[in-house]
């Protein structure tokens, strides 16, 4: 019990630690992000017999330039959407429009309608007088002694062990394990 309430004061701690130095935190975690995947290109580029520190400051002006390309490419997409978002309403209400759902919804509550009568009206009054009537619908239900599905799932390798079990009298050649696999199948 006390180790439980240490947990629970280590987790609220923890929580509090993160979510009040969370401004120092997350840019630490990006710089240590960033620092892995810049890391391939510095290397290459001391390969190529540059100077490590330039390297490094040529690697995060690149990687500063790529996430700069990629913020004015998605602010001149988003620009251009909220440009064209009038005619983007229009050309929607137009399809909901010619979709005329005011009628399809009509006929929908007249085909309900139609087949409640033909439900309330009872379908075997309309069935043809020389017609067989339908069987009744088969049931299935566990055996007694089981109770439940999982009783019943659970107590069927038993069974299949009890018949599989070798006897003096029956030899384990495949086939009869064959056989004894088809008598557990069928029960």
């Amino acid at each position: 019990m006390l180790q439980a309430i240490f947990g629970l004061l280590a987790a609220a701690f923890s929580v509090t630690v993160l979510a009040l130095g969370r401004d120092l935190i997350v840019p630490l975690v990006l710089a240590v992000l960033l620092a892995f995947v810049l890391a391939p290109v510095v290397v290459v580029l001391h390969r190529l017999r540059v100077p490590q520190v330039l390297g490094v400051v040529a690697a995060v002006l690149l990687a500063a330039a790529a996430i700069l390309g990629l913020g004015v490419v998605m602010g001149r997409q988003a620009g251009s959407l909220t440009a064209d978002l009038p005619a983007y309403q229009q050309t929607m209400a137009a399809k909901l429009q010619s979709l005329r759902l005011g009628e399809l919804m009509q006929e929908a509550d007249a085909a309900l309608r139609n087949l409640r009568q033909m439900m309330g009206d009872g379908l075997a009054d309309r069935a043809a007088p020389g017609a067989a009537e339908m069987p009744p619908p088969v049931t299935t239900a566990p055996a007694a002694e089981g109770g439940s599905p999982l009783a019943v799932i659970g107590s069927w390798p038993g069974r299949c062990w009890r018949r599989w079990r070798p006897r003096a009298s029956s030899s384990s050649s495949p086939s009869s394990c064959w056989s004894t696999a088809r008598i557990c199948a069928t029960g």
